[in-house]
């Protein structure tokens, strides 16, 4: 049987990655917003009525991380290697959702957090990240996780004595021979 990576399975829910990137980082005037996860019921779009232009009967929730700051009840929950490095921000503001895959249940959502080089594991129906992961690194010493770090024409793989940070942008999840898999593009990129 062949899967392919769906979002939006059951069409109850948009979940949106609220990025909250800084306007700029150390001027004067620079704004730093936290980052959070939006998730919207969309079926009472069907039943809502519009009052004076605004949907009634339409649910939001908004789920932050305040909670892994350095003084928040969840803070021991972060995990070791995760990246956060903005100057002078929160862990809150550090971490900033990317894009989303949702399992084929609707249940489960996976969110990157492309700079903290990490992703957050997130309970739809009770609207929780239930767990932040970190990436790691990937060694480009060790045979058969080579790379080409040269921009001259051709190709030539070989280890270098280097680690890269995977650093996820999209993200897609995949059901494989009974397994679920989650795809990423590594794309890369400094918070400062």
């Amino acid at each position: 049987m062949r899967s392919r990576p769906r979002q939006w399975p059951d069409g109850r829910r948009i979940v949106v990655a609220n990025e909250g990137e800084p306007s700029s980082y150390g001027e004067i005037d620079s704004v730093d917003p936290k980052g959070s996860i939006s998730i919207i019921d969309v079926a009472p779009f069907e039943a809502a009525r519009l009052q004076d232009g605004t949907a009634v009967g339409v649910t939001a929730a908004t789920i932050g991380f305040t909670a892994f700051n350095v003084s928040g009840a969840r803070h021991g929950q972060l995990p070791a290697g995760i990246r956060l490095n903005g100057p002078d921000a929160s862990v809150a503001q550090d971490l900033e959702p990317e894009y989303v895959a949702i399992a084929s249940d609707s249940r489960t959502a996976w969110v990157t957090l492309q700079e903290a080089n990490a992703i957050a594991i997130l309970d739809l129906e009770r609207r929780r990240v239930t767990a932040i992961k970190s990436l790691g690194s990937k060694r480009h010493s060790v045979p058969g996780n080579g790379l080409d770090p040269s921009d001259e024409n051709g190709f030539s793989v070989g280890t270098w004595p280097v680690r890269w940070l995977y650093m996820p942008d999209a993200v897609a999840v995949a059901a494989i021979g009974g397994r679920r898999y989650l795809v990423t593009a590594n794309e890369g990129d400094a918070r400062d």
